[in-house]
């Protein structure tokens, strides 16, 4: 299926480790791998309550789950489900932590990745800074 990531994909499989080793190791994860974003410019309307919702019942309908919570100004994900993580996506973006690092666990074996709240820092980053993240997001 051709869409939007494909050329990413197709970037980040011609990448070989110093092993010789495709960085994505089974492409089939990425084609079955769904995106829904979550957005809107105004506060209070509701994102946050919804993502949890749909995430949960996409869980209990046997699909992996993972949420970025990137709200910029108020990423509230972590509080609204009672989760205190130990990392954020900032650690990621510093290269301190992996994506795998970053995930806490939440209810029905769903993964949260934090982006921590008020970190401006995920504002202003660079363009290649972007396609890093992307790559590792894209290994999930």
């Amino acid at each position: 299926m051709i869409d939007q990531a494909a050329k990413l994909r197709k970037l980040i499989n011609d990448k070989k480790t110093a092993s010789g080793q495709t960085v994505l190791q089974n492409e089939q994860i990425v084609e079955d791998a769904r995106v829904i974003c979550v957005t809107s410019g105004k506060g209070g309307v509701g994102k946050t309550n919804f993502t949890i919702n749909l995430a949960i019942e996409l869980s209990r309908l046997n699909n992996r789950v993972v949420i970025m919570d990137a709200d910029l100004g108020l990423a509230n994900v972590d509080v609204a489900l009672g989760i205190i993580p130990e990392h954020t996506l900032l650690d990621v973006i510093h290269g301190e932590k992996s994506i795998g690092e970053v995930m806490s666990p939440g209810p029905d074996n769903i993964k949260v990745i934090s982006g921590g709240s008020g970190i401006t820092e995920l504002v202003d980053m660079s363009f290649s800074s972007i396609q890093q993240l992307t790559e590792k997001l894209l290994l999930i």
